[in-house]
């Protein structure tokens, strides 16, 4: 049979058989009435100049309210992972606590009161404490020597640890944090006594604010810069070597105060 020879049936000339084809062509929508027929919808009658102008601005208001909300969301997501970090920090610290060895507050050298722990290192601990002589809030740096490291290493941990305490006694500076005293605890343990500082350091800090602002920073780096000039100046000159944000305390826990240099276990 031929092609030219298919004639096509009644049903296909129908006003259905053309609705149907209508509704697949290209560009058109059409809708299915109840008696089964599916014509094409009507096309929207054309906008107004008046009505586009209040369209438009109706979806520019809209646009700008959506920007407002997701800014908005933004600054609560920020404030709930700046608080999610310090809930993190204050875990990991009452866990470090609560496994010390010093967990009951001892009170070291018949003169310092433990009482609460303030970070945890590989080799060591510090704890806020209360020097009995003295009446001050003081920070107690508990070193540890591994009992399992060879004779050499304790030796180097512990020359390093007493050239420290030579170097940082000998300062005497406003943004450097002061050592008042060292003791033995045991024989694989010692104790330095240094000043308390309440707040937290520069890079937790930048961790919770991701940024300051540049009259903060500017206070931080004369003041820095104060303390550095004092070390180059002494006889023979010292050198930090480990000058970071970490060993940067914030005296009131904001950029906007004083601040002081910790950490001289590197210096020479």
């Amino acid at each position: 049979m031929l092609l030219a020879d298919i004639k096509p049936s009644p049903s296909d000339i129908s006003l259905g058989g053309i609705a149907s084809m209508a509704s697949s062509a290209p560009g058109c929508s059409s809708s299915t009435n109840d008696d089964g027929f599916t014509r094409p919808e009507l096309p929207l009658a054309p906008l107004t100049l008046m009505e586009y102008q209040e369209q438009e601005e109706i979806f520019r208001l809209r646009k700008e309210h959506l920007k407002k909300e997701e800014a908005e969301i933004q600054i609560e997501k920020e404030k709930v992972e700046r608080e999610r970090q310090l809930h993190i920090r204050e875990y990991k610290r009452s866990n470090n606590e609560r496994d010390s060895r010093y967990k009951d507050h001892n009170l070291l050298n018949n003169r310092y009161l433990l009482l609460s722990l303030l970070g945890k290192g590989d080799s060591g601990e510090v704890w806020k404490a209360y020097d009995l002589e003295e009446n001050r809030y003081v920070a107690c740096k508990i070193h540890h020597v591994n009992k399992e490291w060879k004779e050499e290493k304790k030796a180097n941990y512990v020359k390093h640890a007493m050239r420290e305490k030579d170097i940082h006694r000998s300062l005497n500076h406003d943004r450097i944090v002061k050592l008042f005293d060292l003791f033995t605890i045991d024989n694989h343990s010692f104790c330095t006594v240094l000043e308390y500082c309440g707040g937290n350091d520069l890079d937790f800090y930048l961790k919770q604010n991701k940024q300051i602002s540049e009259k903060e920073a500017r206070s931080i780096i004369m003041q820095v810069t104060s303390a550095l000039m004092y070390l180059a100046e002494r006889k023979p000159p010292i050198i930090h070597y480990d000058l970071k944000p970490a060993n940067i305390l914030l005296e009131h826990g904001t950029a906007s105060g004083a601040i002081k240099i910790t950490d001289f276990g590197l210096s020479k």
